[in-house]
């Protein structure tokens, strides 16, 4: 999973992206962090760790370049 969730203390959501290599999703609070926006109507939920379920506004794609290699090109589908 990549997310997108970490508050700063200004009130702006982080840019830095958090890997974890073992999910099917990827998740973001900003939708600014989504290419190709679409919509989303339906009754699907994330669920946080305390089993709060929370709503699903918009998916999308995006993309951003490895912090290492500039040459590398990240894409996350399914966002």
């Amino acid at each position: 999973m990549l997310t997108n969730l970490t508050p700063q203390g200004n009130g702006q959501a982080s840019s830095t992206w958090i890997p974890d290599s073992g999910t099917s999703f990827h998740v973001t609070g900003e939708s600014q962090h989504i290419k190709h926006l679409s919509h989303f109507n339906g009754p699907d939920q994330i669920f946080i760790g305390n089993g709060e379920g929370l709503s699903i506004s918009n998916i999308g794609s995006s993309s951003f370049l490895s912090p290492n290699d500039s040459h590398i090109t990240f894409k996350l589908n399914k966002l």
